[in-house]
């Protein structure tokens, strides 16, 4: 559902073509740039100043991209990716043939450049990009594989390029805190998150009634068998919540500071051949989720409790 893609720094020095090429990436749209290589955006904002308008087309350029060098880099997260490509030093000025040598290596859905010079099949021509390339065609909705593997497939990028914030919503998980169908799932989506930046990681669930005297139970539960599928290096808050009809404790989300994944069936694993018809999730209504499930009792729902797992599982 998440593509990443190479666009050539120097499409969009203009910033007419900027714009337009901006608008069709974000994690809402299901396409991502890498910033390929590490310095792409100094390469945007350097060729942007090489244009006839000069500053002034600069300014613009950079507010498109609301790049890391200014002060804002809300746009910028949602729509670019950090590099993960070794940039050849043998062809340091030639970036098309360095985007194709990379993409052997470690395949992009496309790269976009200026002209395809070798005819080359995964690279797109700027004047005959359109929504419906077959390359940079990404559908919104799709069916996936209730298995470990179909869960990696799918929330893997989306987990892989988060930084700041992971929430898996899934609140069936608290009325069967026994249940092992959820341990493997969790285990797979986490092992595509990075230990390394300061993530903040929550699991919300929740129980239908909370003077429930068998609450205390649910917790121990819960600690024994999401415990054991969380690798070393990461914390993650499980926090449960009451069962409230007057809000949203019924839909299953992985929600990041990116983007999110809406699962209607639930974060576990199913039957033998059981799919789910899975979707991004809109910028609006992404935006709204990821606020209430980082602050619950802001907006109403219970918290009933929450607990602190830290991660033994040997990667």
């Amino acid at each position: 559902m998440l593509k990443e893609f190479a666009v050539d720094p120097a499409l969009l020095a203009d910033w007419k073509d900027c714009r337009y090429l901006i608008e069709k990436f974000g994690f809402h749209h299901g396409r991502v740039i890498s910033t390929f290589p590490n310095k792409w955006t100094k390469r945007v904002i350097n060729a942007a100043l090489q244009h006839s308008d000069g500053i002034q087309n600069k300014k613009r350029v950079e507010e498109l991209l609301a790049a890391p060098l200014t002060n804002s880099y809300e746009k910028a997260k949602k729509r670019m990716i950090p590099n993960e490509r070794v940039y050849p030093d043998s062809e340091p000025d030639n970036w098309l043939e360095s985007a194709e040598a990379a993409h052997a290596a470690k395949p992009f859905q496309a790269i976009i450049a200026k002209k395809n010079f070798r005819s080359h099949p995964e690279v797109i021509e700027f004047d005959s990009l359109n929504e419906e390339h077959p390359l940079f065609d990404c559908p919104h909705e799709c069916f996936m594989p209730r298995d470990p593997d179909g869960f990696k497939k799918i929330a893997g990028p989306l987990l892989k390029w988060a930084r700041e914030k992971i929430i898996f919503v899934d609140p069936i998980l608290g009325n069967h805190p026994q249940n092992p169908r959820w341990r493997a799932s969790l285990e797979a989506m986490l092992g595509c998150v990075s230990p390394a930046p300061p993530l903040e990681l929550r699991y919300c669930t929740s129980i239908e009634d909370a003077s429930d005297p068998g609450i205390l139970n649910i917790i121990a539960n819960l600690q024994d068998n999401l415990s054991g599928s969380i690798p070393q290096g990461l914390r993650i808050e499980v926090v449960i919540l009451e069962t409230n009809l007057n809000l949203d404790t019924h839909n299953r989300y992985i929600l990041t500071e990116r983007g999110g994944i809406k699962f209607p069936w639930g974060l576990d694993t199913g039957w033998p051949r059981a799919r789910d018809t899975v979707n991004l999730m809109a910028v609006e209504t992404h935006k709204e989720k990821l606020a209430e499930y980082s602050e619950p009792g802001k907006f109403g729902y219970n918290v009933v409790a929450s607990f602190t797992l830290t991660g033994t599982a040997t990667p």
